[in-house]
């Protein structure tokens, strides 16, 4: 199995600290040695990781985003940081450069506030997607993805009310005459976008409570998959690319166990680590191009990264932030914030 082979040689490395069951995939991880042997580290400067790895960003309600390499909030759109009840964050790679860029979403006007990265330049974007439908704009859900392929993220919502997926494509820089749409879901889906088929564009993709299953809308044959995978009510939804195939897995966040369907092998994988009251924050931290297991806990953040692989801990944030990559992770009733 891809972790279990993953994690023998992290064991052999880290001086035998994991014990292994494998069935299927048993690890029970001795998670206090893994603090141990990573904790107390500071956050990674910005010549370290800038290029390489992702730059760690959070978000303070009242003062507005905050990275690693500067310790300090930066000045971008100051009046999005002031939150209504009807503001939410939506991160994104809009420009391409692989870094996540700040961005607000104000559903009350339809304004998209977004600082990329590269440039640290802000473009404002104001869209209501034109439609029949009878419904207000707060009650669509943003799903902010690469629909087109041009490796960077289009603005587009989800509207429960007609399941329908209204996309404004970078690739023809936001052009509102040219804005697509494509029916897929039903009231009280959950929207969990990604790149399952590997064609290099997200996917339309829900996971319906009711019945605890995935329907996932492959761009490259139009077909719709169907997985029986999860526990509504209970987990976080968490796809991305695990196993680094290209390919986003299924994947959920149940207490502190990680549970993936891999792409490859199509079998179940658990995997323990965190921490019940921690926020799950997956991200290709090390820059290898798959996805690292991660945790948000009281302003320490915690990471396996699958490049060396190795244990990281960065003192970074309060207990009250948010960092932009918990804003993936999708609770598994609709309704919940």
């Amino acid at each position: 199995m891809f972790f279990t082979q993953l994690l023998k040689k992290t064991a052999k490395d880290f001086g035998g600290i994991f014990r292994f069951d494998i069935g299927l995939f048993q690890l029970p991880v001795i998670f206090v040695m893994l603090l141990i042997s990573a904790a107390g580290q500071t956050p990674p400067n910005a010549e370290k990781i800038r290029g390489k790895e992702a730059v760690l960003t959070l978000f303070r309600p009242g003062t507005g985003f905050l990275h690693s390499d500067s310790h300090t909030a930066k000045a971008a759109f100051p009046a999005a940081t002031r939150q209504t009840s009807t503001d939410i964050l939506v991160p994104a790679d809009y420009d391409g450069d692989g870094t996540l860029d700040a961005g607000i979403w104000k559903a009350g006007t339809g304004v998209w506030y977004i600082q990329r990265s590269s440039d640290h330049q802000t473009i404002v974007i104001k869209w209501r997607p034109k439609s029949n439908e009878r419904t207000r704009s707060y009650q669509d859900v943003p799903v902010p993805a690469d629909f087109d392929g041009d490796k960077r993220a289009d603005i587009a919502v989800w509207r429960p009310g007609s399941g329908i997926w209204h996309i404004l494509h970078s690739s023809n820089g936001y052009d509102q005459s040219k804005a697509s749409s494509v029916r897929f879901g039903l009231t009280g889906d959950i929207p969990v976008q990604a790149d399952y088929d590997g064609d290099a564009k997200s996917d339309p993709a829900l996971f319906r409570p009711s019945e605890n299953r995935w329907y996932i809308f492959y761009s490259k044959t139009n077909q719709t998959r169907v997985e029986n995978f999860g526990i509504a009510g209970t987990d976080l939804l968490l796809p991305a690319d695990y196993t680094g195939d290209g390919k986003a897995d299924i994947g959920v966040y149940r207490g502190s166990t990680w549970f993936v369907l891999n792409s490859e092998t199509g079998e179940t994988e658990p995997f323990e680590f965190g921490f019940p009251d921690a926020r799950p924050v997956p991200g290709d931290y090390d820059g290898d191009g798959t996805t690292d297991f991660a945790v948000f806990r009281k302003g320490v953040w915690y990471i396996y990264e699958t490049s060396s692989p190795r244990f990281r801990t960065y003192n970074f944030g309060a207990e009250t932030d948010v960092p932009l990559n918990s804003i993936a992770v999708r609770q598994s009733i609709f309704g919940i914030s």
